[in-house]
């Protein structure tokens, strides 16, 4: 794997997904989720999705995990630009369709 700041390793869908669930309830709970969290947020009934993708973004160094911790999901400071750049890009789509959505007369 190569360790260079600059250089980011892309996300599948599910990826991004659970990254931004991880994010956004660390942003408005100040901890991280459990696996069933993340699971109830997404709606994937089957857990093993989730470890496979938290496998995924710790590899590509978006994430860390603490073994035997219920909440031991940890965004790195590629996890947490990627979600703070999601957060804006949020913001600017809903502020969009503010401005784009016609008043009654």
């Amino acid at each position: 794997m190569i360790d260079h700041p600059q250089i980011k390793l892309p996300l599948t869908g599910p990826q991004a997904a659970v990254l931004s669930v991880i994010g956004e309830f660390i942003h408005s709970r100040h901890y991280p989720p459990t696996i069933s969290e993340i699971q109830k947020e997404l709606d994937i009934p089957n857990p093993g999705t989730i470890h496979k993708a938290l496998s995924s973004l710790e590899k590509k160094q978006y994430i860390r995990k603490t073994k035997n911790t219920a909440r031991g999901i940890r965004l790195t400071p590629l996890g947490s630009e990627f979600c703070a750049a999601q957060r804006q890009l949020n913001l600017e789509l809903n502020s969009l369709k503010q401005i784009q959505t016609p008043h009654p007369k």
